[in-house]
């Protein structure tokens, strides 16, 4: 299905759901694992269409048939509706949602949230307007204190799976978790979800400590705000003093100020070229938050490059053991070169 054939589709299924005349709004965009559609209703409400897993539920009906993706979509309708409502429960603020619908024609079957447009993108926000960043940044922080008190829920904290509506004024208001897929909570099986498919054991684990830990969840934040603009880092400190209480903020910045990137940073200046190569050789594919963040060290300001070296190190479930460490491998000799011309 093209581009302009699944847009079609999602009008006329989130027509369906929230009964009035929907017009699009621009063009479908990648979203990490959706189609997002901006559209509003006749009403003039407006809302965003996120196509969940398209390509993937394509692929289950290619090769198992259309009733097998059917009950696909079924399940993960029934754990991002579960995760809705535990995010609500543990007072994060997410996006309205307004239906989950599957839609199954002799084509395939599409799997479609239909939400409440939050506004834009806080990534997007601060690449236009850092002057934002010490608000938001708390607000951040203090909107997912829930999940970082519960060890059996997860989230993904990139500043693009929140988002904000513009103020009355300059400013923006009204922040927003927009992603729910992959839904992240412990099941009735005793299972932590942490993708679709779920990976196999030890990846599985490596994403729980990720997604389900506060030091874990706060660091993936904090990393995506430095790549954004490396004086947020300054600022994400402060925010965790800021939200959190004393001893959590200071076993916290305590435990940043522990990583291999810190390490990295005395190395570079102190000209131990080979040393920081060798830091980097002992890391494995499930370290790949000190690849990541010993890379932002050696290139705060390149992020084209920055931007590559982070696709390489992508935990795609779906591409087989050995590519990922083929990609590995290929972050790593990239990054040396790197250093070799420091």
């Amino acid at each position: 299905m093209d581009v302009l054939e699944r847009e079609s589709r999602m009008v006329a299924i989130a027509t369906k759901a929230v009964r009035e005349k929907i017009v699009p709004i621009g063009k479908s965009s990648q979203y990490y694992h959706s189609d997002l559609l901006k559209a509003t209703t006749h009403g003039g409400l407006a809302i965003a269409l996120k196509s969940v897993e398209p390509r993937h539920l394509e692929k289950v009906a290619y090769d198992s048939g259309i009733e097998v993706a059917k009950l696909v979509a079924y399940r993960i309708r029934e754990n991002l509706l579960e995760y809705y409502e535990l995010l609500r429960k543990a007072e994060v603020p997410v996006s309205d949602l307004y239906s989950i619908e599957v839609d199954i024609s002799p084509d395939g079957v599409v799997l479609l949230e239909v939400s409440k447009d939050a506004g834009e993108d806080f990534r997007t926000i601060l690449q236009k307007h850092s002057e934002y960043a010490p608000r938001h940044i708390s607000e951040v922080i203090h909107a997912i204190k829930g999940v970082l008190s519960n060890p059996s829920l997860g989230i993904d904290t990139n500043p693009a799976n929140f988002c904000l509506t513009k103020g009355d004024g300059n400013g923006w208001t009204d922040l927003h978790f927009v992603d729910l897929f992959p839904p992240m909570f412990l099941n009735k099986d005793g299972v932590y979800l942490v993708g679709f498919p779920q990976p196999e054991c030890r990846l599985a684990e490596f994403n729980k400590n990720r997604y389900y830990t506060d030091k874990g969840a706060l660091r993936i934040l904090r990393f995506n705000l430095m790549r954004i603009n490396s004086w947020f880092e300054e600022e994400f400190s402060n925010a965790l003093q800021n939200s959190l209480d004393t001893c959590h903020a200071r076993e916290l910045i305590d435990f940043f100020m522990s990583l291999p990137d810190q390490k990295a940073l005395t190395l570079l200046r102190d000209g131990k070229k080979e040393d920081e190569c060798s830091l980097k050789m002992e890391r494995d594919q499930f370290q790949i938050d000190d690849l990541r963040e010993i890379a932002f060290r050696i290139l705060p300001n390149n992020p084209e490059l920055l931007d590559e070296l982070f696709k390489l190190t992508m935990m795609n479930f779906l591409i087989p053991e050995e590519e990922r460490k083929e990609k590995l491998q290929t972050f790593k000799r990239l990054l040396i070169s790197e250093v070799c011309k420091l």
